[in-house]
């Protein structure tokens, strides 16, 4: 069993003990698209949609799985959002994951506005730590 299976069998786990854990799925579903499985990202990425409907999804792990699943535009557009409502900064400033994705970031219209209501101290430290 490879790294990404014993990952992948360590959060199905996570999921199974925790299931109404937003973050988990997400999780899931990320580590799913990474790993070339598809169909089972967008089963869960369809998953934390509908479950938005009733309750709060953060916009970044919708945007984890999207990006994972090379669907920048929409990954891009949901980091905008998670930005905009203030939901996971810590982690959309600090994720080694979306490091690549800083020039378009900084590029987009929707986050340049985003980022422009959050307190630039915060993002002063934040990007510091993450580099």
């Amino acid at each position: 069993m490879g790294d990404l299976d014993e990952s992948a069998a360590a959060l199905q786990r996570a999921v199974e003990l925790t299931p109404h854990s937003v973050r988990m799925h997400a999780a899931l579903g990320r580590l799913f698209a990474l790993s070339g499985r598809d169909r089972e990202a967008r089963a869960i990425l369809k998953q934390l949609r509908g479950q938005s409907q009733n309750r709060y999804v953060s916009p970044f792990d919708l945007a984890s799985i999207c990006v994972g699943l090379g669907q920048l535009d929409e990954g891009l557009e949901l980091l905008g959002r998670a930005a905009a409502d203030r939901s996971s900064l810590n982690r959309l400033a600090l994720s080694a994951d979306f490091k690549q994705y800083w020039v378009h970031i900084e590029h987009s219209r929707t986050l340049r506005a985003a980022y422009a209501a959050i307190d630039t101290r915060f993002w002063a430290v934040a990007v510091q730590r993450s580099w």
